[in-house]
């Protein structure tokens, strides 16, 4: 409470001590006019046996509790002061601080959401990605995608893991439903997508494997989104059919409000994968859930036992790999990302480097004036406390 006390009446408590020192003074002085000494030599030698008012100030806030709040305060506002004084050096002050702190607060949160952040699944450092690499030249390393042959060996052979297939491609269809159309974004997965990231449909079920099959039936899965803006969010949705590409699609599950696989997207449909056309090429991407307690270098190992269904010069070195789903979406923005985040802490250095540089060019403008100052701060031993 003295603390506060003294912040809020400070100056008035300066003021009674002032005017107290100036009693004791005045009385001294009339002690000394009445042993002889005329008016002047003995308001002078009150003066000079009473010390340094300043001094005297310092110890009655030292006894407060007050020493070093009321420094900070007195600097305060000494810098409040300085920057009404020159109004053109704060302004670059502010500017330089706002531009270096809000650029490097965007770029420090963006870097931390793509490359730090952990993923929004349940136990995401188990989740992988699998793909194939030559092992001449090392392991598999940032994203990688595979074919149809090569996903049917890995759901065959990979046994005690959590394994499922997608297409990384989201693009934009027509969807009608309920008398509206909409442009909304698309993205193919296969059985057990959803449950291999660890995450349950909010409404009803993901596709099974008897579904995610060339002639399976048209199926469709919600985002909470669009379920909300399309639907209303009518909790009837289930088994209700949507035209996709001018296709009936029927409607059975709904995802929790923020799901987000690799990448945004508003509804999902059977990937279907083959080993022919589309599956013919490396555009599938094999999802792998390490089971609880498997080391990464042991699943590593599995893998790398694996046959991998390839022939032809150089086939003998492929070899299955992962790589940990979080470094395998990151991988392509890593570097760039680094680069930046390297380039704003330079940033930032130049621009203290340049508010230092204007602070002392200022103080060498006022040299002249810190050297009387630090001279009449000089005091003789016996006026120090």
């Amino acid at each position: 409470s003295s603390i506060v006390d003294s912040l809020v009446h400070g100056t008035r408590q300066r003021q009674e001590l002032d005017e107290e020192m100036a009693f004791h003074m005045e009385a001294l002085a009339r002690d000394l006019m009445l042993q002889g000494m005329s008016p002047e030599e003995a308001h002078r030698e009150a003066r000079h046996r009473f010390g340094a008012t300043e001094h005297v100030h310092e110890r009655s806030r030292r006894a407060r509790g007050m020493a070093s709040v009321d420094e900070a305060v007195r600097n305060v506002r000494f810098a409040l002061r300085s920057m009404r004084r020159s109004p053109v050096i704060t302004g670059t002050f502010v500017l330089t601080l706002a531009l270096c702190i809000g650029f490097g607060t965007a770029v420090f949160t963006a870097v931390d959401s793509i490359l730090w952040k952990p993923l929004p699944f349940p136990t995401a450092e188990r989740l992988a990605l699998a793909g194939v690499y030559d092992a001449s030249r090392g392991e598999l390393s940032g994203r990688t995608n595979v074919d149809g042959a090569s996903w049917r060996e890995i759901r065959d052979q990979a046994e005690g893991f959590q394994t499922a297939v997608y297409s990384g491609w989201v693009k934009g269809v027509n969807l009608s439903a309920s008398g509206s159309a909409q442009f909304v974004r698309q993205q193919r997965v296969g059985a057990g997508f959803f449950s291999t990231l660890g995450v349950e449909p909010l409404m009803g079920r993901e596709f099974t494997l008897a579904e995610d099959m060339p002639d399976g039936p048209p199926l469709v899965v919600l985002s909470h989104g669009l379920w909300q803006d399309l639907f209303d969010a009518d909790p009837g949705v289930l088994g209700s059919t949507v035209r996709l590409k001018g296709e009936l699609h029927t409607v059975v599950g709904v995802m929790p409000p923020g799901f987000r696989a690799d990448a945004p997207a508003d509804l999902w449909t059977p990937l279907r994968p083959s080993t022919s056309g589309e599956g013919g090429g490396t555009n599938y991407t094999a999802l792998v859930r390490l089971p609880a307690g498997m080391a990464w270098d042991e699943a590593r190992a599995r893998f790398a036992g694996m046959d991998v269904p390839m022939e032809g010069e150089g086939a003998a070195e492929l070899r299955f790999g992962l790589v940990p789903l979080s470094d395998a979406l990151s991988s392509s923005f890593r570097v760039p990302l680094l680069v930046l985040l390297g380039a704003v802490g330079l940033m930032i250095l130049v621009g203290c480097g340049n508010l230092a540089g204007i602070q002392v060019s200022r103080s060498l403008a006022r040299e002249a004036e810190l050297a009387t100052r630090k001279t009449r701060a000089r005091r003789p031993w016996w006026q120090r406390p």
